[in-house]
């Protein structure tokens, strides 16, 4: 029965199954050469016998027998020492590798550094313009509106040199006509003025004969303004009444308004004397309730509220006090209500009398002023007819029409 072993490279090794087997395998690799090392150690059970087989890159190269340990642990230390001087080439080779790395990594990253330094310098550069560009962009619009502006505004004020050329051209036709008509008026001025002469002459006329009228009227009216002063008086005589009732009921309202506030001032008084004596008897059961012993512990309650100064049972007159001075209080609050219906009543009283004086008085006022207004206007009737019958100018008619209007609007007014 036979043992195959198979090493890193795939090249196998056929042993018994008699014999025991170790195999101890070495791949190394430098200048991009593969080196791989192979020892076989197998150990018989018949015969105290070692053998070791060593292989270089799947050739072999020594094979020995021996029965010897030590020269067994020799050689095994020796390829050991191999193996470790392979090892520590290699670590070597691995760190030279990973500096060179590092450099080539850290030159890559400076440039790289370097090359965004420069794009970031260049989109700075670029963000700059672009701003520049903005700002002469709104420039150029804000201009452009500007200018926009201004082309509208020329050609409104073509429109309105044509426009004005028109009017200028009506004006001195309205002018021209205007001139003439001056002239025209002039003219029927200076006729118009010789006629007002000759009326303002007859007008003297009239007024005179109108100031006697009046007169004569003013006689009369004198005569029933003393029948109306008489009535005046008593009228007089009740509005003097009812202004002393009405002061008298002021100071009988201002005196139970006093009352009141002095009431108040009882009664908040009282309030803080019960709850003065609220709180000393609760004190005092507090204190029966405590002590238990009748007749010392009584004696001391006395000499207590003697101490105290006032007394415990006193509580229920004062409460007393308090529901008399209420009703006291309730009965003056109605009184001065009545007394200030009163007043209202009064004052309505004396309103109603002032707007009757009032009438009257306007009544005998317009009486004279219609009087005085339909002579007038009789007069001034009687002086159109006359220039109607001497044909007077339409003009002046209409003239004399709008200032009788307009003094008759002012006598109304007035």
């Amino acid at each position: 029965m036979s043992t195959i072993i198979r090493n890193s490279t795939g090249a196998t090794t056929v042993a018994d199954t008699d014999t025991a087997v170790a195999a101890v395998t070495s791949t190394s690799e430098s200048g991009g050469n593969k080196k791989i090392d192979a020892i076989v150690i197998a150990i018989s059970d018949d015969e105290n016998t070692m053998t070791i087989k060593r292989h270089h890159n799947d050739k072999e190269t020594s094979t020995f027998t021996t029965s010897d340990p030590s020269t067994v642990c020799e050689a095994l230390r020796q390829q050991n020492d191999a193996l470790r001087q392979e090892l520590h080439d290699i670590r070597r080779e691995m760190d030279e590798i990973t500096d060179q790395f590092r450099t080539e990594d850290a030159e890559e990253f400076k440039q790289l550094q370097a090359e965004l330094e420069i794009a970031a310098k260049n989109c700075r550069i670029l963000q700059f313009k672009l701003r520049k560009t903005e700002k002469r962009n709104e420039n150029m619009e804000c201009e452009k509106a500007a200018l926009e502006d201004k082309i509208q505004q020329l050609t409104r004020d073509n429109y309105r040199t044509r426009d004005l050329d028109e009017e200028l051209l009506i004006a001195k036709e309205v002018s021209v006509r205007l001139h003439s008509e001056l002239e025209k008026s002039e003219e029927s001025r200076m006729i118009t003025e010789k006629r007002n002469i000759a009326l303002k002459q007859h007008l003297d006329t009239l007024k005179e004969s109108f100031d006697e009228k009046i007169s004569t009227k003013n006689k009369r009216n004198n005569q029933k303004q003393y029948s109306t002063d008489i009535d005046g008086h008593d009228v007089s005589d009740l509005m003097n009444s009812y202004q002393q009732k009405i002061s008298m009921l002021n100071d009988e309202i201002s005196q139970l308004k006093q009352d009141v506030i002095n009431r108040d001032s009882d009664l908040s008084q009282l309030r803080i004397q019960y709850k003065i004596l609220k709180q000393r008897s609760r004190s005092v059961d507090r204190t029966t309730n405590s002590n238990s012993n009748g007749d010392e512990d009584s004696g001391e309650k006395d000499s207590n509220r003697y101490r105290r100064g006032v007394s415990v049972d006193g509580g229920g007159n004062l409460r007393e006090q308090l529901d008399a001075s209420f009703d006291e209080v309730r009965l003056l609050k109605n009184k001065i209500l009545r007394l200030e219906d009163e007043l209202n009543s009064s004052a309505l009283e004396k309103e109603t009398l002032l707007v009757k004086l009032d009438n009257q008085s306007k009544q005998g006022a317009d009486d004279t002023i219609h009087e005085d207004l339909r002579i007038f206007t009789d007069k001034i009737d009687n002086l159109i007819a006359f220039i109607k019958d001497t044909k007077v100018d339409d003009k002046i008619i209409n003239d004399l029409q709008q200032s009788l209007r307009s003094s008759r609007l002012n006598k109304q007014n007035l």
